[in-house]
């Protein structure tokens, strides 16, 4: 149980049906992730007001960590499997290229799963404390936080060197991914009962006939009148945020729908080939793929949910990688208020 399965099968050659496979799986991420990566990066970087929110500057730090994944490590895929496939005799995969596919892999991973972790926290934020969350957490102060999920994640990739690819692959699963579902699953749940009660509190609101608004009539009237308009302020900013904020809490469903689908078989997988007590290296190397590809083609699925979901960074990507030949405004003098989806 739990043995080192890289100096078991370390040395034996995968099945070679399976390395084409993986090569021409890798070709077509490769192909496909790049330009959706490439252009939601140039979309935001053109826009100084979708960068005014913390929201979409974590979407912008889990592209460019996607990015990276697309242009550096599918090529490294694309390169190791067809060597795989050709066998020793004709292409020798070095250590040295091995060591750096893996690492590369692990490292903008854990960056991706990271950054929503804090997306997950980020979104906790607006829902529990609104108002001293945005006191706190300034435009500075989440860069910080980005930049610590770039410094984290190269602590926790440099482990592979010293304990493998395969072992890695159960810290990567246990460590980040695993609390990311736990912050992900939870936000989730908040974010539906939240939206339950700023819909309770909209129908309230509209009808005045209501025990409930009658009960908020007379709260106001004892209070004094600064504080009546504090309270009413609070109130209605609060109903009016949750509902703008209706579709990116879609996406972070979706998010969330996706992450399960490419990381929860990983961490199976990786379960079982662990304490498989007789699975061959044949087996091993099909199970090892299946969890490379699963992992490979989450950044296609994060930028594809980016710009289907939100269609503020749809229209501001076909605006700036697709420019109208009329010239008609950029999304970037549009107001802020403007941006709600």
């Amino acid at each position: 149980m739990w043995d080192n399965l890289d100096n078991k099968c370390g040395g034996t050659s995968g099945v070679q049906i399976a390395s084409y496979f993986g090569f021409g799986l890798s070709v077509i991420l490769f192909l496909v992730t790049t330009p959706l990566t490439v252009g939601i990066i140039y979309g935001l970087s053109k826009s100084k007001v979708l960068l005014t929110r913390n929201y979409y500057l974590v979407i912008l730090n889990i592209t460019i960590a996607d990015m990276l994944t697309a242009i550096l490590t599918d090529p490294m895929s694309i390169s190791f499997h067809i060597k795989e496939a050709l066998g020793p005799s004709v292409a020798t995969i070095a250590t040295e290229e091995q060591s750096a596919m893996h690492f590369m892999f692990f490292f903008a991973n854990i960056v991706a799963v990271l950054s929503m972790a804090f997306l997950a926290l980020d979104r906790l934020g607006v829902i529990l404390t609104p108002f001293f969350y945005y006191r706190t957490l300034t435009k500075f102060r989440m860069k910080i936080v980005l930049v610590c999920t770039w410094i984290a994640s190269l602590g926790i990739s440099i482990v592979y060197f010293f304990i493998g690819y395969i072992r890695f692959l159960v810290v990567f699963s246990f460590s980040t991914v695993a609390l990311t579902l736990i912050f992900m699953l939870i936000t989730m749940l908040l974010l539906r009962r939240r939206l339950k009660i700023a819909k309770a509190y909209d129908t309230q609101r509209r009808d005045s006939r209501t025990n409930v608004l009658h009960k908020n009539n007379n709260l106001n009237d004892t209070l004094p009148g600064d504080t009546l308009g504090t309270f009413r302020r609070r109130r209605d900013t609060a109903i009016e945020f949750t509902q703008a904020d209706q579709k990116i809490t879609k996406t972070f469903l979706w998010m969330l729908v996706l992450f399960i689908m490419n990381y929860v078989p990983c961490i199976v997988l990786v379960i079982y080939m662990n304490i498989c007590v007789e699975c061959n290296c044949d087996f091993v190397h099909i199970m090892r793929d299946i969890i490379w590809f699963f992992i490979l083609a989450s950044p296609f699925c994060r930028a594809l949910n980016f710009l289907m979901r939100l269609k503020t960074l749809r229209e501001q990507v076909q605006r700036v990688c697709f420019p109208p030949v009329d010239g008609s405004e950029s999304m970037s003098s549009l107001p802020l208020n403007n941006i709600l989806n």
